[in-house]
């Protein structure tokens, strides 16, 4: 997996490249569904009438996860802007909600600044770019894109009060991220087809001051759902939600360290780590994924995304060995309906467990095979 530092809840899985940039973003199961289909969602930065984004070579950056857990632990510094950022990400444990705390801090400059941040949205829901809607909901100050039975609800510490909403990847149309290198955004308040958007935080720094904000994503089937979900997450706090997820992945990473005993201390946290990372690419109602990357779709026009019995297999006796049981009978449960009525399995699965994309063909020398 090319995809640096991936997060998931086993209904949402959020792949990052190595600028820190949203690549894949599976809903609503892992491996199904990538509603950003590898499209760049840019993250950038505007200080006292300079403008960088992350993918700059200026940009120094450390992409991590706190320690056992899948939230993670980014840091990134720009020594020409004078900033540095601190960042951790996670999918809500129990809620369809991306979370991310971002800390901005102001060092080495000897004055108070401007700045302002800027959020880049580039939804291709159900894998197209046709079709889609993206709109600005006064009523809760959020920013909806939808489609169908998905929809997506952006949102920020305090409400969304900057943001631009626009057609992308149409002729001259190459999206709303342009609109926030001046450092400033238009408020266009809906778009349809190829949409994408933007959003902003604006603040000032005193000289060595850190702001945190939060910018947080809803997953649901329809407006109400994820209506709710913001509304839940702004009571519970998304700063709560993000120590109780930390919280869970740091208990389950228990049963780890009960079979790692014996190891030496760096294998047993490589061992602990890549547990973790499998989880990731497992959806809850059992599919085990070889992987979740759409790069590859660029040469092959397919993917990875499916569930091999013989892959899986393999993965869930090594979860059945490490302790984690409750996850791989779910596997089982859901490969046992695959099979077919003489008793095989057929090459792979798509993650609900139907027939995937296959190059195995069913006549070989004029006579039929499997």
């Amino acid at each position: 997996m090319p995809r640096d530092i991936p997060i998931a809840n086993g209904n949402v899985l959020i792949c990052f490249d190595e600028n820190y940039y949203i690549r894949d973003l599976y809903f609503p199961r892992i491996g199904q569904e990538n509603h950003s289909d590898g499209s760049l969602w840019k993250f950038g930065l505007w200080v006292d009438g300079e403008f960088s984004w992350l993918a700059s070579p200026e940009w120094e950056k450390s992409l991590n996860y706190k320690k056992e857990s899948l939230v993670t632990n980014v840091e990134l510094t720009n020594h020409r802007l004078k900033i540095k950022l601190f960042s951790a990400d996670c999918i809500d444990c129990n809620q369809n909600i991306f979370i991310r705390k971002l800390e901005v801090n102001n060092f080495q400059a000897e004055k108070n600044r401007e700045v302002k941040i800027f959020f880049h949205q580039n939804f291709q829901i159900y894998q197209t770019e046709i079709g889609n809607t993206g709109f600005y909901d006064p009523e809760n100050k959020t920013v909806v894109h939808y489609k169908g039975k998905r929809y997506f609800l952006v949102n920020l510490t305090d409400g969304v009060e900057h943001y631009s909403i626009g057609v992308t990847n149409l002729g001259n149309a190459e999206g709303t991220w342009r609109d926030a290198e001046d450092g400033e955004l238009q408020n266009t308040p809906v778009s349809h087809g190829s949409v994408d958007s933007t959003v902003g935080k604006y603040f000032r720094l005193k000289e060595n001051e850190t702001y945190s904000f939060h910018y947080w994503i809803c997953f649901g089937r329809n407006l109400a759902e994820v209506k709710k979900l913001n509304r839940n997450l702004i009571e519970q706090t998304p700063q709560n939600r993000i120590k109780l997820t930390n919280k869970f992945w740091e208990l389950s990473t228990g049963i780890a360290k009960k079979t790692s005993k014996s190891l030496p201390d760096w294998v047993a946290k490589l061992y602990q780590r890549s547990l973790l990372v499998i989880r990731t690419q497992i959806d809850k109602r059992g599919a085990i994924l070889a992987a979740n990357d759409s790069s590859i779709q660029k040469d092959f026009k397919d993917h990875y995304s499916y569930m091999w019995p013989r892959d899986g297999a393999l993965v869930s006796y090594a979860l059945d060995l490490a302790g984690y049981k409750t996850i791989t009978e779910r596997f089982f449960e859901l490969i046992c309906s695959c099979l077919s009525p003489e008793g095989f399995f057929k090459h792979k699965y798509r993650p609900d467990g139907t027939l995937a994309s296959s190059w195995h063909p069913y006549i070989r020398n004029k006579e039929a095979q499997l």
